[in-house]
């Protein structure tokens, strides 16, 4: 949630409804902000992270000798 709102493409009004609903509506409201979120958001994407991190957590996994993953390689 940090790197959503510290990028500027994400707010986070805390945990009550009340509050939720409000800034929602803000949000629905303004056009502007929203069209600089999207943006934001945009330059902020990383579409090859998913793939990085399951690449990453499948060579772990083959490094562990008591993984699943690791008795199907043999």
């Amino acid at each position: 949630m940090p790197f959503v709102v510290k990028g500027g493409f994400g707010v986070y009004p805390g945990q009550r409804p009340a509050r939720i609903a409000q800034t929602v509506a803000q949000l629905v409201q303004d056009d502007e902000r929203l069209q600089a979120m999207s943006r934001r958001a945009r330059q902020a994407a990383r579409p090859e992270a998913t793939v990085a991190i399951a690449r990453d957590i499948a060579e772990c996994m083959l490094r562990v000798p008591s993984s699943p993953i690791t008795l199907l390689a043999k």
